[in-house]
């Protein structure tokens, strides 16, 4: 016995796999010629851009934005190192507390996000675009059931 749980042993798995997802995906689109990459990193809580973004426009991605306290400290990194244009990108928009009031008043042009979590309308007054996963879920379900891979949809 190791004296570790299995929970443990689990999250350590999984950290690791989406940890080499992740970077596998950034090397697939850091390889095209047409895209210059900078890398915001947040290591002891002191957030950094890793790369030359001055004059360039600038796009962050999360997968979740709660209170967008993350995300404005990207952005505020960014327009530091002196990014021409930022917007954002997240898949679940959960938005809750102050999230609105610090997109509102940051430099981002626009936060798109997806349907995942519906978003009331005076959310969208916020720079926010919503985008439907519909026609992503629905490809999916066909591609499943004509036995046809489904992770080609993501690359």
């Amino acid at each position: 016995m190791s004296g570790r749980d299995d929970a443990a042993v689990d999250r350590e798995h999984w950290t690791r796999n989406n940890a080499e997802y992740t970077a596998g995906r950034a090397l697939q689109a850091w390889r095209q010629p047409h895209i210059d990459w900078g890398i915001w990193d947040i290591p002891e809580d002191q957030v950094g851009v890793i790369g030359d973004v001055a004059g360039k426009e600038a796009v962050v991605i999360d997968d979740m934005i709660d209170t967008a306290g993350t995300l404005i400290q990207a952005v505020e990194a960014l327009k530091r190192e002196g990014a021409s244009r930022i917007l954002a990108c997240g898949v679940h928009p959960v938005l809750s507390g102050p999230a609105i009031e610090r997109i509102k008043t940051s430099p981002l042009e626009e936060v798109i996000v997806t349907n995942s979590i519906p978003v009331s309308s005076d959310k969208l007054a916020a720079r926010v675009t919503v985008l439907s996963v519909a026609p992503l879920l629905g490809e999916a379900i066909r591609r499943i059931h004509d036995e046809e891979s489904v992770s080609t949809l993501f690359v």
